[in-house]
C-alpha cells in the first residue's frame, strides 16, 4: 500500500496537505498505529502511517512540534494522518510547516471518520497486499522448482526471478567473487563454463534511491553465498525473493558438489596399478580436447568437505585464467585439475600465476590445500601423476609436488604383488629369532652412506651395527655394497614398512 491509495481511497475521504513530489506519494505504508504520545519513534517500524489527534500538542510550541516531527522522519515513519476534531479544528500551522520542510506527508483525517475504522481499513489494505505478495513469491518458487528439476542452470533460475520481478540479481560467492548475474549474463567464464558468455560490462553507479538486500545462500553448511539485489523496497523484494532463493541454495549446492568427471576406476586399482587405469584417465584427457603434445598441470584440490573440495576447485581453475584449458577429474573423493595449454606462437609456454596469488584462493582459517604436480607432457604421465596426487596426503595450504622418490616408485608395484615382492627378498630376515631388530637395522643402512651413519640413525654403536650388517648380508645372501643388491633391499624394506604401517593402523 503507498500513500497515494490512501488519498484516492473515497471511502476514507483524506485530504493530503503538504506539497509531495510523486516519490513521496509513492512511499509504502507497512503498518498503522494510532497513538497520541508527544515521542512515538521509539516504537515505530519504518514505512508506518501514525494516526493523532494532536491531544498532546499545545498548537504555540513551534519548538515540541518541530521535535515531534524530526522524531518521525528520524523513525521513517510513512506520513502523519491528522484527525481534526474538538481538540484541534485543524492541523497546527507550527505542524505543517514544520512537516513541510523535513519531507513528511501529512493527512488530514475528517472527524467524521473513526480512527479504529481507519486503522481497519488500511491494516486490511496491507494484509491483502502481502497475501498478494506472499503467494507471488511462491509462484515464482514454484516455477524455479520445475526448472531446477530439468538441470542445474543457475544462470536460467536468475533470469526467472528477474522476468517476474524486474530484479536485477547477483550471486556472490563466500570469498564475494561475483558467480553469475541476471543483468548482463556477464558471468565468469570458468565459473559458468560457457564460453559464451560475454565479458561483464562496466558497472554503473548505484542508483541512491535504492538500498542494497543481501539474502543468504547457506550451502550444506559449508560455505554461505549471497543473492545480492538493489531494490527501492527491501522489505518487499526480501518477502519476494525468499522462497526462490531457498530454491536456488539448494541447486547451487547440487551443481557444486557435481563438478568434473567422475572416473570410473577403484581408488585401489588407481594406487595400486596407475598404468592399468591410465586408459580411463588417457580417454578423459583426449575427450577434452587437450593437444597430444600439451603440457599438463596436474593439480589436486583438498577441503575438509566435497562441496567445499568442489567449490575452491571451481576458484582455482577460474583463477588460472584462459590461457588453460581445465579438466577436473573426481576419484572417490579426491579432486584433480589437469591444466593444459598448447605453446604459445612464440615457443612459450604459459605459467601459473604467482604463489602469493594462488594463495589468495584459498580461505583464510581454513584446512583448504592445493598440490601441484610437476609439469608433464604425455598421457600416460598424465595418469601416473594422478595416481600419485591421489595418493598424496591431502595438502594444507599451497605445496608443491617432488619427482617421484622411493615410496611413489614402490606405490606402483600392484598391490597383489607387493607381499610376494617383499617375502621373496626377505623372507630369511623376517622369520629370523631377532627380525624386529634387524629389519629396523636394515632400514637404517639403505637410508644412510655409512655404517658410521647408520648407527647414529639407529642409536647404537658403530660396532653393534656392523655386527648386525653382517648378518643381515649372511642371511639373505647379499652384498649392501653392490648397487643393484642394495636398490632391491630398498624396495623390499619400504614395501614391509607400508604393510606394517596398515597393519597397525588397522589394529592388527
Amino acid at each position: 500500500m503507498k500513500i497515494r491509495d490512501l488519498i484516492i481511497d473515497t471511502s476514507l475521504d483524506v485530504e493530503l496537505l503538504t506539497p509531495s513530489s510523486p516519490e513521496m506519494l509513492d512511499r509504502p505504508v507497512r503498518a498503522v498505529v494510532a497513538t497520541e504520545s508527544l515521542a512515538p519513534a521509539a516504537y515505530l517500524e519504518p514505512d508506518t502511517l501514525v494516526l493523532t489527534t494532536g491531544m498532546a500538542f499545545e498548537a504555540s510550541d513551534e519548538w515540541a512540534l518541530e521535535l515531534y516531527v524530526d522524531g518521525l522522519v528520524s523513525a521513517r515513519a510513512a506520513a502523519l494522518a491528522f484527525g481534526v476534531s474538538r481538540h484541534h479544528m485543524r492541523v497546527p500551522p507550527a505542524l505543517r510547516n514544520a512537516a513541510n520542510v523535513r519531507g513528511l506527508p501529512v493527512l488530514v483525517v475528517p472527524e467524521d471518520l473513526p480512527f479504529l475504522r481507519m486503522q481497519q481499513t488500511v491494516m486490511q489494505t496491507i494484509a491483502e497486499a502481502r497475501y498478494r505478495n506472499t503467494r507471488r513469491a511462491w509462484e515464482i518458487a514454484e516455477q524455479c522448482t520445475r526448472q531446477a528439476a530439468i538441470d542445474d542452470d543457475v544462470q536460467g533460475l536468475l533470469e526467472i526471478i528477474r522476468a517476474h520481478t524486474g530484479i536485477d540479481l547477483t550471486i556472490v560467492d563466500d570469498v564475494g567473487e561475483e558467480f553469475v548475474t541476471a543483468r548482463t549474463r556477464a558471468a565468469d567464464l570458468h565459473l559458468l563454463d560457457d564460453p559464451h558468455v560475454a565479458e561483464p560490462t562496466a558497472a554503473e553507479p548505484p542508483d541512491p534511491d535504492t538500498t542494497l538486500l543481501e539474502i543468504p545462500l547457506a550451502l550444506a553448511g559449508e560455505a554461505t553465498w549471497t543473492l545480492r539485489a538493489r531494490v527501492q523496497h527491501p522489505v518487499e523484494a526480501r518477502l519476494l525473493l525468499s522462497p526462490a532463493a531457498t530454491v536456488i541454495a539448494m541447486v547451487l549446492a547440487r551443481h557444486l558438489t557435481t563438478v568434473g568427471a567422475s572416473l570410473g576406476i577403484d581408488l585401489a586399482q588407481l594406487l595400486s596399478d596407475p598404468f592399468g587405469a591410465s586408459e580411463k584417465v588417457k580417454a578423459e584427457v583426449g575427450a577434452s580436447g587437450v593437444p597430444p603434445s600439451g603440457f599438463i598441470q596436474p593439480i589436486r584440490v583438498s577441503a575438509r568437505t566435497p562441496l567445499r573440495q568442489q567449490l575452491l576447485a571451481r576458484r582455482f581453475a577460474a583463477l588460472i585464467g584462459d590461457a588453460f584449458h581445465t579438466l577436473t577429474l573426481n576419484v572417490e573423493g579426491r579432486t584433480i585439475i589437469l591444466a593444459s595449454v598448447s605453446p604459445l606462437d612464440d615457443g612459450r609456454t604459459a605459467e601459473l600465476p604467482a604463489d602469493a596469488e594462488l594463495r589468495g584462493a584459498l580461505a583464510p582459517g581454513t584446512r583448504d590445500g592445493i598440490l601441484i604436480g610437476e609439469p608433464l607432457s604425455g598421457e600416460d604421465r598424465a595418469a601416473l601423476s594422478t595416481a600419485l596426487l591421489v595418493r598424496a596426503e591431502p595438502p594444507v595450504g599451497l605445496r608443491y609436488a617432488n619427482s617421484p622418490d622411493l615410496t611413489d616408485i614402490v606405490n606402483l608395484i600392484p598391490m597383489g604383488l607387493q607381499n610376494a615382492v617383499t617375502s621373496a627378498i626377505l623372507d630369511p630376515l623376517l622369520t629370523a629369532p631377532d627380525a624386529a631388530k634387524l629389519v629396523t637395522a636394515l632400514e637404517a643402512l639403505v637410508a644412510t652412506v655409512s655404517v658410521t651413519a647408520a648407527s647414529a640413525r639407529m642409536g647404537v654403536h658403530r660396532n653393534t651395527m656392523q655386527t648386525l650388517r653382517t648378518r643381515i648380508e649372511e642371511l639373505l645372501a647379499v652384498d649392501l655394497d653392490d648397487g643393484h643388491e642394495r636398490a632391491a633391499l630398498a624396495v623390499a624394506i619400504t614395501l614391509h614398512a607400508q604393510s606394517r604401517s596398515s597393519a597397525e593402523a588397522a589394529g592388527t
